[in-house]
């Protein structure tokens, strides 16, 4: 039964469809194609012509890869689904001379027709069984697209994009390669509550062209030049009004309607107007549809029902298993459908409808016990398959409205797209699992994690921190469940310091079972001390943290603990004096408790009262005052010392750095105060990252916390004017990753840099923080 079998009133009918108006949009859509790189967003409601815009587009460029891809509710685990399926599509050519970095390696299993010209790596190419990076990916995916020479990616219907894509396309967006022009289209009425295409805010970058176009119905005169392609000048003028009034010039309706008249013309020429006539005044598709139906023998109206209820292309052995046809039937049945331009080939093999809009319209005449039957055959012959497509039988297992039976088959498919690294679809079955009500609660703690753990893995920290939210508003889930995603989202807030440590402390008596995560939490608060906030409180979040921890032997606990117990940088201290004043004292500092360091010299005090001292900012576990002379005949009596961490004067500031190893993992994310975002460079000796300070400022200290691509041998440098550079701090010999603390005599800086002279890894050089007191 295999085969292609195109329809001949649609081959012949539809050729015939001429372009009609859009002279303007179609001008300035060739124009930003034609110059990379670019990002076009098209917008406009179902049947409104886009795809034919942007074919009539593409078709007048000269010499761009086209590359087409789709978004689509019901499609299979696959990461980042439409661009993949985009790069698959197009006969993709390497230069031989290209030069690519290992990551591309990620996407030889997904793209075998150039995966010999893919270099190798030594972790291993991502395997689509076992899932791979997102991350990595997201980047093999950029720099593949970098050097393609002109290509054009289009991704049609956005508004049903999956969260992990949407990701990919947001960064190509706002970093695209040199010759890429992305475009995107989307039907605004069908976006998520925040009504983004791309999820968030979007400007274009500067040096980046694109244009944004919306498409309109057509007008009357429009109309009337579509059924002039159609049915001739005669029949054109006499119809063209009522087409018109039919359609309220929306393409999709006009041309069903014209398909409609055209075959009735060829049959009767006298006929035209009766046809429209029978379909009565309303504008509806689903009439203009149903009038073509109903001259359909019966094995021809089962096959096109079977494809409404099977929503995506299906080959012609998934249509007559659900229709209930034998092999004779539903060739006979499949070829009426074709040649009524009810369904078409989408590719070779595979039949569906044109248009979501015309696969609505069939679906919703179909009567329930019928549409229930037709669901259920879908279930037992997509199960058969090999291997069985998870998120197709879930849907349609979920449309029998049998929700014992679709809860298995969802976190079924759920657990295949984590497995196979989409992201994507799986946070949407996660999702809707969790808006299940009856989920046991032992399957709702998991799905919950399962969705924690891909928010936290997320490109957009912005977006990480919504979706866990999102999930911790559920009231079903168990304390403990709630302390653990808790503690994730603590450790990657955006928000104020104080906000979030008011989280982690919920999180510490969420997890008081869980000794292993109650520790984390209880490490991650001692670091999240800032200058407005006592340095005594994260000290004794530590010493918690060590005592919480003793209870467990989980490993990843114990090394977490150890790895944030660290000294404080500390600039500052109030000390209250009560009448027992001192009258010459030191303020001492120490890393152990043994070795002392005295950072201010207090001398000739004349009364009580609240001492204020700054010093340059220093690292210490222990403070002490140091007593030399006593300004009473009494002893030495303090109300409190109130010390506090060191400002970061860096935060926030303006950054660069000689490179970047991907277009996420940027300058300014080693100066955001948030230790789950991070700066990488390439994978060279020579690198720098620098911060503009924005004035010259006193500087004195700095924090330097690696991720495991550390620095061997690097100096810390500063400048005045950006150009001209002093070595403040030269380090040598370090063996891993983890946090430098350096001091040095203060001096006066508007710019200071990390330059890079060894590396410590086979990677770059990669920094979560470099904070400057």
């Amino acid at each position: 039964m295999a085969g292609s079998r195109r329809g001949r009133a649609a081959s012949d009918v539809r050729a015939g469809l001429v372009f009609v108006g859009r002279r303007e949009e179609l001008r300035s859509l060739v124009q930003a194609l034609r110059v990379g790189p670019s990002v076009v967003l098209v917008k406009g409601e179902a049947g409104i012509g886009k795809s034919r815009l942007l074919r009539e587009a593409t078709g007048r460029l000269e010499s761009a890869t086209v590359m087409w891809g789709g978004c689509h509710p019901l499609r299979e685990p696959l990461p980042f689904g439409p661009v993949i399926d985009a790069l698959r599509s197009a006969d993709l050519h390497i230069d031989s001379q290209a030069k690519l970095s290992a990551a591309t390696a990620a996407l030889a299993p997904y793209l075998p027709a150039v995966a010999w010209q893919l270099p190798k790596d030594e972790r291993g190419t991502a395997d689509p069984e076992t899932g791979g990076d997102a991350q990595r990916l997201m980047r093999a995916v950029h720099e593949l697209l970098g050097v393609l020479g002109p290509v054009v990616l289009v991704v049609e219907d956005l508004h049903w994009v999956d969260e992990a894509t949407r990701d990919l396309l947001l960064l190509l967006a706002r970093n695209p390669p040199q010759h890429l022009r992305l475009v995107l289209t989307y039907r605004a009425e069908d976006l998520p509550e925040h009504g983004n295409a791309l999820g968030a805010p979007y400007r274009r970058p500067v040096g980046v062209g694109g244009t944004e176009i919306t498409l309109s119905p057509f007008t009357e005169s429009e109309v009337r030049e579509l059924a002039v392609s159609v049915i001739g000048p005669a029949a054109a003028t006499a119809l063209g009004g009522r087409l018109f009034e039919r359609s309220q010039g929306l393409p999709l309706v006009a041309e069903e309607d014209l398909l409609t008249v055209a075959d009735r013309l060829a049959r009767s020429p006298a006929d035209g107007a009766k046809a429209l006539e029978d379909m009565g005044v309303p504008r509806a598709l689903q009439e203009a549809l149903n009038s073509r139906i109903a001259v359909l023998a019966p094995e021809a109206v089962a096959v096109v029902q079977a494809a409404a209820v099977l929503a995506v292309p299906a080959t012609e052995e998934l249509l007559a298993a659900l229709a209930g046809l034998e092999e004779a039937q539903a060739e006979a049945g499949l070829e009426a459908a074709l040649e009524a331009s009810v369904l078409s080939e989408t590719s070779p093999g595979w039949y569906g409808f044109r248009h979501v809009l015309a696969r609505r319209a069939v679906y919703d005449k179909i009567l329930g016990p019928r549409r229930r039957r037709l669901h259920r055959r879908a279930v037992d012959a997509l199960s058969d398959e090999q291997p069985p497509p998870l998120v197709r039988i879930a849907h349609h297992t979920r449309q029998l409205g049998d929700t014992r039976a679709w809860l298995p088959r969802a976190l079924a498919a759920a657990d295949q797209a984590v497995a196979v690294g989409d992201d994507g679809i799986a946070t949407d079955l996660l999702q809707q699992l969790l808006a299940e009500a009856s989920l046991p609660v032992e399957d709702r703690t998991r799905t919950a994690l399962s969705l924690a753990r891909i928010a936290v893995n997320r490109a957009d920290p912005t977006a990480s921190v919504a979706l866990l939210e999102h999930i911790l508003a559920d009231p079903a889930l168990p304390t403990p469940t709630l302390g653990e995603i808790r503690l994730s989202l603590g450790r990657i807030a955006t928000t104020s310091a104080r906000s979030t440590t008011a989280g982690l402390e919920r999180a510490v008596g969420e997890l008081a079972g869980r000794p292993d995560l109650a520790a984390v939490a209880m490490a991650t608060l001692g670091m999240r001390v800032v200058s407005d906030v006592p340095a005594a409180e994260g000290l004794a979040w530590m010493d918690r943290a060590l005592e919480t921890v003793a209870l467990t032997i989980d490993p990843v606990a114990h090394a977490t603990v150890l790895a944030s117990r660290i000294t404080l940088r500390i600039s500052t201290a109030t000390l209250t004096w009560e009448a027992a004043y001192a009258k010459d004292y030191d303020l001492r500092v120490s890393t152990d408790g043994t070795t002392w360091t005295t950072v201010s010299q207090r001398r000739g005090l004349t009364g009580p009262t609240a001492d204020q001292i700054t010093f340059p900012a220093t690292d210490a576990r222990y403070v002490r005052m140091q007593g030399i002379k006593r300004g009473t005949a009494y002893g030495y009596s303090l109300y409190g010392i109130d010390v506090r961490g060191a400002a970061d004067l860096a935060a926030g500031k303006p950054a660069t750095a000689s490179s970047s190893e991907t277009p996420w993992l940027t300058p300014e994310l080693a100066f955001d105060n948030n230790g789950a975002t991070r700066w990488s460079s390439e994978r060279t000796d020579n690198q720098w990252l620098q911060v503009d300070l924005g004035s010259a400022q006193t500087v004195s200290g700095a924090s330097l916390t690696w991720e495991v691509a550390y620095a061997k041998d690097y100096d810390l440098q500063v400048s005045t004017d950006g150009t001209t550079w002093t070595t403040v701090s030269q380090q040598r010999g370090h063996t891993a990753a983890g946090t430098d603390n350096l001091t040095f005599t203060p001096t006066d800086a508007r710019y200071v840099r990390m330059q890079g002279i060894k590396r410590g890894t086979g990677y770059g050089y990669s920094l979560y923080n470099l904070r400057l007191s």
